[in-house]
């Protein structure tokens, strides 16, 4: 009678996990970037080599210190930091960091247009960086300090640490965040 009873909790187990792992199913790549808004939304996208970029965590089979998908610091104006950090998880492999978008403005005084002083791309397992000599901008059309809100849109160039002549395009990004 006592192995019956393992036996069916054995199954019961089993039976849980498949019908939990069946509402797991991965989700669908983003075919657009999210809309420009200036509400909070929380929202962060752009195009790599003219691929869609979007943070997120689509699968993650482990539970433990799961990753965060975006970490945004905004040290309030006058002479703010901008200072937001972003991964995608998005293979089979659970590989942390497919790709990853990340960069730092600082002395930030008011809405308008500022340049990089330091970012990080990973694209296809390539690391790049952009630093205050590439081309980049990074336009704030609101930062709402009541609200804690921060919008914009931004594009850069970032050149491969080991191959600087390698670059990477980062085009029509835009963030609509709430901050701490």
């Amino acid at each position: 009678m006592k192995t019956l009873s393992i036996d069916l909790i054995k199954k019961g187990i089993i039976i849980l996990m498949l019908i939990i792992c069946h509402g797991c199913e991965d989700d669908p790549i983003p075919e657009s970037l999210p809309e420009n808004s200036e509400n909070g939304a929380n929202t962060f996208g752009c195009l790599i080599n003219e691929e869609i970029y979007i943070p997120d965590i689509r699968r993650m089979v482990c539970c433990e210190g799961q990753a965060v998908p975006m970490i945004v610091q905004f040290n309030e104006i006058p002479n703010g930091v901008f200072d937001v950090s972003t991964i995608r998880v998005v293979d089979d492999n659970d590989n942390v960091n497919d790709a990853e978008v990340s960069f730092l403005i600082d002395s930030i005084d008011l809405e308008g247009e500022y340049k990089i002083n330091w970012g990080t791309v990973k694209f296809e397992n390539v690391y790049y960086r952009v630093d205050s000599t590439m081309k980049s901008l990074v336009t704030f059309l609101k930062i709402d300090i009541e609200d804690k809100i921060i919008s914009g849109t931004f594009e850069f160039s970032a050149y491969d640490w080991d191959n600087p002549s390698d670059t990477v395009e980062i085009t029509d990004g835009r963030f609509d965040l709430k901050y701490e």
